[in-house]
């Protein structure tokens, strides 16, 4: 499966739109919770943010350059590439996991 890219400046436009709003909401609600009195859960929620969602971020990025393909198909290609092409759950775990764990999360 082919990756796919945005069909014009618009469609960019409007995701990085869309992404500048949902993190509108990330920097709210800690300005919020600090300004009422919760600076250890702002400390924890900040060393969350950068030392576990950060690297995942990474990952996933990583993992979508590298196989430019679906999620589902990625974990199959990543699999092969490492060798472990034996491991047929590695796309099923990885790949379906993480897209029901998505449609968990919305």
């Amino acid at each position: 499966m082919k990756a796919e890219n945005f069909g014009s400046k618009w469609g960019a436009i409007l995701a990085a739109a869309g992404s500048a709003i949902g993190l509108g909401n990330i920097w709210r609600f800690p300005y919020l919770v600090g300004e009422y009195g919760g600076f250890g859960f702002i400390l924890l929620y900040t060393l969350i943010l950068v030392f576990i969602c950060n690297p995942i971020m990474i990952t996933e990025i990583t993992l979508g350059r590298t196989a430019r393909s679906s999620i589902v198909d990625a974990f199959g290609i990543i699999g092969e590439k490492a060798g472990m092409q034996h491991l047929g759950w590695w796309k099923f775990f990885g790949g379906w996991f993480g897209v029901i764990g998505l449609f968990l999360i919305i």
